[in-house]
């Protein structure tokens, strides 16, 4: 139930509501984390598989980070500051989550189909209609050419 709610936040036209989903899509994958790091150091059977956040919210972060440019956000005044404070939780949850997944995890799949390294790399280039502000994202670069470049792809 949480995972639907969080999926359907991140696909949210408001710059807020994807933040606070990004932070929970965080947490869930911090706690996947967590317990895959406490099963080899305990030598405890975990289905690390259950512990991952499904792949409709995989894919519900990916489409909102692709999907970013079209959010609104709630003052006019404060719209590149909220769009990078957005931009710069989606980019952590996902950076959690791939650095959490295994290599067989579909979530890597998911991110070479949506062809997410380019979209960050356009981002990180242009800033793709989100403003100058949101091209200095230091999590673009970690995520797209540290993560991305050297994962399952």
């Amino acid at each position: 139930m949480i995972e639907s709610l969080a999926s359907q936040c991140l696909l949210s036209p408001h710059a807020n509501a994807r933040l606070l989903a990004a932070a929970l899509v965080y947490n869930l994958a911090a706690y996947s984390h967590n317990q895959r790091i406490h099963a080899q150091t305990t030598s405890a059977v975990v289905a690390e598989e259950s512990a991952m956040p499904s792949d409709d919210l995989s894919a519900a972060l990916l489409e909102s980070i692709t999907s970013l440019a079209s959010v609104t956000s709630s003052t006019n005044s404060k719209g590149n500051a909220n769009l990078k404070e957005t931009l710069h939780a989606l980019l952590l949850a996902l950076g959690m989550l791939l650095y959490a997944a295994p290599p067989e995890n579909m979530l890597w799949d998911l991110c070479q189909a949506m062809d997410l390294r380019e979209v960050l790399k356009e981002i990180k280039s242009n800033g793709r209609d989100l403003g100058d502000e949101v091209k200095s994202e230091p999590l673009l670069k970690e995520v797209g050419d540290e993560l991305l470049g050297r994962g399952g792809f």
